[in-house]
């Protein structure tokens, strides 16, 4: 048996295989042997036809069965002696027999050779916030506004206040009521950063039973629309007429050591343990959404350094396919006939995204083998400790689950890799509010 490729290209390559007669002379004759045992001519018994009447009624039969056989013989053997990294299943593309020769030639694609620039001293932006007592007074009024007290009233005040309002639509110019649009009850709280500005400057100094006219802005979150219609009006110019109802006063509840122990189920006794325990929670935030920034730049700059790796077309398609299945998933219940949408346009729109993270596998599955990166066993009792503390569940128990679970693995590994590259990264301190102007990739 000879075997050659004839060409490797963009993570496909094609391999041809030759094998003399007498080497598929054995085929041949199991493929024969396979026929025989089945065929039943008249004056002959099920399996005792002569073998030159099977060849003669069977024979194209038999020598298709038989090439088809040998091929996927000798092709698995190729791959395996010659160690082949095949990802797909393997096409033949050719099968010619000719002067005592038999030659088959597959397609398939492979994994691909990757050669990583250097990724040793690239320059990250690290975003750098400190939590400040402001931020620690604003999260816990938070707090003590969800958990307080509504007294009626009949003036809004402030922004304190939780106002009921009809919306009615109207026309822009006349002011006159649309009356194809249905009025919209809805309670508005005005601290709420989600609830235009406008809006609730037109309704504070307010009482109840006036009217206020209300303008949409073109980019705002129509939230308060017509459902039949929020797909018609991206341009349009929306009026309404806001109609008071109700006014009711928030009373925040009282930051007391009484409330502390309460609100944390025992875990504080007081004011100060509680106000440091929240400058922690927010500083974690905040750390954890700088790591975020930082491993995001990572990804985007070793992705935009290696733009010549060939993407085997498979590994897209296999994420294309998780991508569009992660968005049935998420998005199935609010559309009934989701089993009904084409997958192809979908396929086609989140291709990109697909490109993008396949070739960061790539990239970080070549950097592990090049630096010698691996899941620890230490890795693992970190992971199992920092869960089991909170969901209090046993470490031990979690560290056997982690041992057999692949994804958790490659989770390390993921971290590990970003850990090694920020290791040698050059890093530039910069404040959040900046960060999408410096940060390459963001």
């Amino acid at each position: 048996m000879e075997r050659r490729i004839l060409k490797t290209e963009a993570g496909s390559q094609e391999l041809e295989i030759e094998i003399e007669e007498s080497e598929f002379e054995s085929y041949y004759q199991k493929a024969l042997n396979g026929v025989k045992k089945h065929v039943q001519l008249p004056g002959f018994r099920k399996g005792k036809v002569p073998t030159q009447l099977v060849k003669k009624h069977y024979g194209a039969s038999i020598e298709s069965d038989a090439i088809q056989e040998a091929a996927q013989a000798e092709f698995e053997k190729a791959v395996q002696e010659d160690e082949i990294q095949i990802i797909n299943r393997p096409e033949l593309i050719n099968a010619d027999r000719n002067n005592g020769v038999l030659k088959f030639t597959f397609r398939y694609e492979i994994y691909p050779e990757i050669q990583v620039n250097e990724f040793k001293g690239i320059t990250i932006k690290e975003p750098i916030h400190e939590v400040t007592d402001d931020e620690v007074q604003e999260e816990i009024q938070k707090i003590l506004n969800s958990h307080g007290d509504f007294e009626n009233s009949e003036e809004i005040d402030n922004e304190n206040f939780v106002v009921g309002v009809q919306l009615q639509r109207i026309d822009p110019e006349s002011k006159d009521i649309l009356e194809e649009h249905d009025p919209i009850d809805d309670n508005i709280y005005l601290n709420d950063d989600k609830i235009d500005i406008t809006l609730v400057n037109e309704l504070i100094s307010r009482k109840v039973g006036e009217k206020v006219i209300y303008e949409v802005p073109h980019n705002h979150d129509h939230s308060h629309e017509d459902h039949d219609h929020e797909h018609d009006h991206d341009h349009e110019h929306i009026v309404y007429e806001v109609q008071i109802k109700e006014v009711q006063k928030l009373i925040p509840k009282e930051l007391t050591d009484e409330f502390v122990k309460e609100y944390t189920k025992d875990k504080f006794s007081n004011v100060a343990d509680f106000k440091d325990d929240m400058e922690m929670q927010l500083q974690k935030k905040w750390d954890n959404d700088a790591r975020n920034a930082i491993e995001n730049q990572i990804v985007a700059k070793l992705i935009n350094d290696n733009p010549d790796i060939a993407i085997p077309e498979t590994f897209i398609e296999n994420a294309q396919k998780q991508l569009v299945q992660n968005f049935k998933q998420q998005f199935g219940a609010q559309m009934p006939n989701m089993d009904q949408i084409d997958d192809g346009p979908l396929m086609a729109e989140v291709r990109p995204m697909a490109e993008r993270t396949v070739r960061w596998e790539l990239i970080r599955n070549a950097i592990v083998e090049m630096e010698d990166i691996k899941v620890e066993d230490f890795d693992l009792d970190q992971l199992a400790n920092e869960q089991a503390a909170v969901y209090g569940q046993d470490p031990e128990q979690l560290k056997k689950i982690f041992e057999t679970n692949e994804n958790i693995k490659m989770q390390i590994l993921t971290k590990k890799v970003i850990d090694h590259v920020m290791d040698f990264a050059i890093t530039e301190e910069v404040d959040f509010a900046d960060l999408d102007e410096t940060a390459e990739g963001m």
